[in-house]
């Protein structure tokens, strides 16, 4: 079984597009929880998967990250680097 299809559980943590893809709407995840980033702004940041207006789902970054405020878990592990993932909060199922 890949690790996308068995059900996170909080304290996970998580480092493809695949985990973060299967998380139910309305999942909180801290990026780079171990505060490594080279970047003081993208330490222990705090992200919540959206997923409004039955649109695509998406992770709205806590900081102002202007046009950046929602991503994809594409942008989140390829393009920003934000990894690993570690999930902190998930809604009942």
């Amino acid at each position: 079984m890949s690790p996308a299809t068995v059900p996170a559980a909080v304290g996970a943590i998580l480092t493809t597009v695949g985990e973060l893809d299967a998380l139910p709407p309305h999942s909180v995840v801290i990026a780079d929880p171990e505060g490594r980033s080279a970047r003081e702004e993208d330490r222990q940041l705090a992200m919540q998967k959206r997923s409004d207006f039955d649109s695509t789902p998406y992770w709205f970054v806590a900081k102002d990250a202007g046009m950046f405020d929602a991503i994809a878990s594409e942008e989140a592990v390829y393009r920003f680097h934000y990894g690993p993932f570690l999930v902190t909060w998930l809604p009942a199922a």
